[in-house]
């Protein structure tokens, strides 16, 4: 963690495009937002998707003019720069169900704390309240870090 102008930041890793992320502080308690500091690791997580979306898309269209010119699957694929296209879904779909798993975790735990019963929860959240119990009772996963579109072993 990293303080300056008031603020703490730390440094938040998805893929290739790490980021200082700041930790918001809820001033009316004086402790940590976790559910504001995942929500803004969850929109930095989105704004790499759609640039990652962006660049699936180009390749894809690439692969299905040279598919269509009559060339080989294994021809296309061995022709194709890294990362391949499954590498990059892959760390898309990966990285969006991490960050969007700490919201939803940190989410209910605030509006827990906040007086709102596990059933407002669950219906607010469009699951069921047992669903809700699991995601207040369980740990913070740690981390994982997606270095150049491959995973990291654990």
């Amino acid at each position: 963690m990293i303080a300056g102008k008031g603020r703490r930041y730390r440094w938040v890793n998805y893929s290739h495009f790490p980021k200082m992320v700041p930790i918001h502080e809820d001033v009316r308690s004086d402790q940590r937002d976790e559910a504001l500091s995942a929500l803004a690791e969850l929109i930095y997580v989105l704004d790499a998707n759609v640039r990652r979306s962006e660049q699936i898309l180009e390749r894809a269209r690439y692969l299905r003019t040279l598919r269509e010119a009559g060339l080989g699957w294994a021809k296309v694929v061995a022709g194709e720069k890294r990362p391949l296209i499954v590498e990059l879904l892959t760390a898309s779909i990966e990285e969006l169900h991490e960050a969007s798993a700490r919201f939803r975790r940190a989410h209910a735990r605030a509006l827990r704390s906040e007086g709102m019963t596990i059933e407002e929860i669950a219906a607010s959240f469009g699951v069921s309240r047992q669903r809700i119990s699991a995601l207040l009772s369980s740990p913070e996963p740690p981390r994982r870090s997606y270095g150049s579109y491959t995973r990291s072993s654990e």
